[in-house]
């Protein structure tokens, strides 16, 4: 009787799956799901710079620094055959927005909000980065979350954005940077906030009573009509 042994010696083949960016401070997960072998693939090592090491199919990550990680991935099949891969992931600044016109506080006297801002460290700049929202004093939603389009330009951006038309009264407006999935980023300089008073009807003069003429021939100037605005 003769025996055969066959040994397998294919390397299994390891496949990242990682977002192309990120922001500091902002967890992301990696993968090898994709990762094939002709036979089962036993074990997944993932390697960062500056980062312990871990294991397991599916890792996640945070960045603390602004800079471009090396991912490194190896993994074994169950008859010891090993194959590595890397992948490379550009860590961002933390986006900031700040609203530079109107000011918090402010009384316009149009329907109209031409809202300014500026956007700094937003990485890669797109239509989707902020969004803003408008709400009435009594807490209901006059405008509710919308893209606010801006020119893909050199870092920070000015942005300005025409809001209406409103009518008279008090609203918050909220500013919010997105990421490519348009879920807000959870950090304080990613938002922010104003308050508003709109008031475009122009005041409105009456007399209350009509002016004492009794012993005058003209009203002169010490009977006084009182005057509502």
């Amino acid at each position: 009787t003769l025996n055969v042994t066959t040994q397998d010696t294919i390397a299994p083949a390891p496949r990242i799956s990682a977002p192309a960016s990120t922001f500091v401070g902002k967890s992301i997960t990696l993968t090898a799901a994709n990762s094939t072998d002709n036979g089962q693939i036993s074990s997944y090592s993932w390697e960062v710079e500056g980062q312990s090491s871990k294991s397991g199919s599916s890792v996640s990550y945070t960045f603390d620094t602004d800079e471009t990680k090396t991912i490194n991935l190896t993994v074994t099949d169950a008859a010891g055959n090993t194959n590595s891969t890397n992948t490379t992931i550009t860590v961002n600044p933390v986006p900031q927005v700040t609203i530079t016109q109107p000011t918090d506080g402010s009384y316009i006297d149009t329907d109209t909000v031409s809202l300014q801002s500026t956007l700094e460290d937003t990485g890669v700049v797109n239509a989707n980065d902020i969004q803003y929202r408008v709400t009435a004093a009594d807490d209901t939603t006059t405008v509710d979350w919308r893209d606010a389009a801006f020119a893909n330009t050199t870092d920070p951006v000015s942005n300005t954005t025409a809001i209406g038309p409103l009518s008279d009264g008090n609203y918050t407006i909220d500013l919010r940077i997105v990421d490519q999935s348009d879920t807000p980023l959870s950090y304080a300089a990613s938002s922010a906030s104003i308050s508003v008073a709109v008031k475009t009807t122009p005041p409105r003069v009456s007399l209350a009573a009509q002016p004492e003429t009794s012993g005058f021939s003209k009203i002169g100037p010490h009977n006084h009509a009182i005057i509502n605005t």
